[in-house]
């Protein structure tokens, strides 16, 4: 039997993510710089993902089922047998929370929290927590790495990573108790040379001590209502020029939800290629003028990308297009 699914030629891919988004949840992930297949049981073979990417980098193939293992499913991980326990006490809501009951038996089972993903060959691959992932702009993201990424630059620091919510999505914040020795800059610098540039977080801030809960640990519901990121608190200055400029900047801005400055890339600031897609309609509707999403790609400022339209439309008027 065969199956289609997608090939990756690492000579061409660049790393820029633009497949993730309209991949199947969990086959392609962007590891090492490359995008790579992590999963065939989650690619259709359908091949959305090629038309987002702008190196030419994918390409669709069949393949007999022996030639990978094949994964059966991903899971939530639970518990059951004598000794797991019956009831969170004196606390209803959270044991209707944590536990179920199969149907087939009436077996009441526990559920961890854990994310696991079963194989052919009878092995579990843990793949995290359930309340540690979150998905930016695409991405899942394994807040615990980030969290280990910031430790490491604050040996003797606690710090968290959190997930804001905003409107067109979700932010990650980072938290340090005590005191920053490094400008946010140089933290950021830092971070790029460990985790992936998506998985950097939005701010870094500082606490003088984390609120706890009843049972001591860290209370990170409390600090994501206390740093709930505000963009409109965080506005960058902006030196527009041109009109040009400030039409692209309204459409950026309408697009993600959020105040943008001029001179930061599209990408890095919350976009992706769906959103991509809208912005490059909008701009080529406004303007009518052609712009591909490798022009976004390569010019993805506000200030690049005004350079790039005036280029195109010079190159319209002299008759070389």
């Amino acid at each position: 039997m065969k199956r289609r699914i997608i090939t990756i030629d690492e000579d061409k891919c660049n790393g820029c993510g633009l497949c993730i988004p309209d991949c199947p949840e969990g086959a392609l992930q962007i590891i090492d710089g490359k995008a790579r297949l992590i999963s065939d049981l989650f690619c259709d073979g359908l091949g959305a993902c090629i038309k987002t990417c702008p190196v030419d980098a994918l390409h669709i193939e069949e393949r007999e089922a022996e030639e990978y293992n094949e994964a059966k499913v991903m899971v939530n991980i639970v518990k059951g047998g004598e000794n797991v326990i019956k009831a969170h006490l004196n606390d209803k809501e959270k044991t209707e929370e944590k536990f179920v009951v199969l149907d087939r038996n009436g077996e009441r089972l526990y559920c961890t929290g854990d994310m696991g993903r079963y194989w052919n060959d009878g092995n579990i691959e843990f793949l995290g927590r359930l309340d540690n992932q979150v998905k930016i702009n695409g991405y899942r993201v394994e807040l615990g790495e980030i969290e280990a990424a910031v430790s490491d630059i604050f040996p003797e620091n606690r710090s968290v990573v959190i997930p804001i919510k905003r409107n067109n999505g979700i932010v990650i914040i980072g938290i340090v108790e005590g005191k920053l020795y490094y400008d946010e800059k140089i933290i950021k610098k830092k971070l790029e040379s460990t985790i992936p540039k998506y998985e950097i977080p939005k701010r870094i801030f500082n606490i003088n001590e984390f609120p706890l809960t009843d049972n001591g640990k860290i209370n990170r519901k409390k600090l994501a209502e206390e740093y709930q990121y505000e963009e409109e608190n965080n506005k960058e200055k902006t030196e527009i020029t041109t009109p040009l400029e400030r039409g692209l900047l309204d459409e950026y801005e309408n697009i993600l939800g959020i105040r943008v400055s001029v001179d930061k890339e599209f990408f890095s600031i919350g976009g992706d290629s769906l959103n991509a897609l809208k912005l490059i309609r909008k701009i080529n509707e406004k303007y009518n003028i052609v712009i591909t999403i490798k022009d976004l790609y390569e010019n993805a400022s506000v200030r690049k990308l005004a350079k790039r339209i005036i280029e195109k439309t010079e190159d319209y008027n002299e008759g070389i297009l």
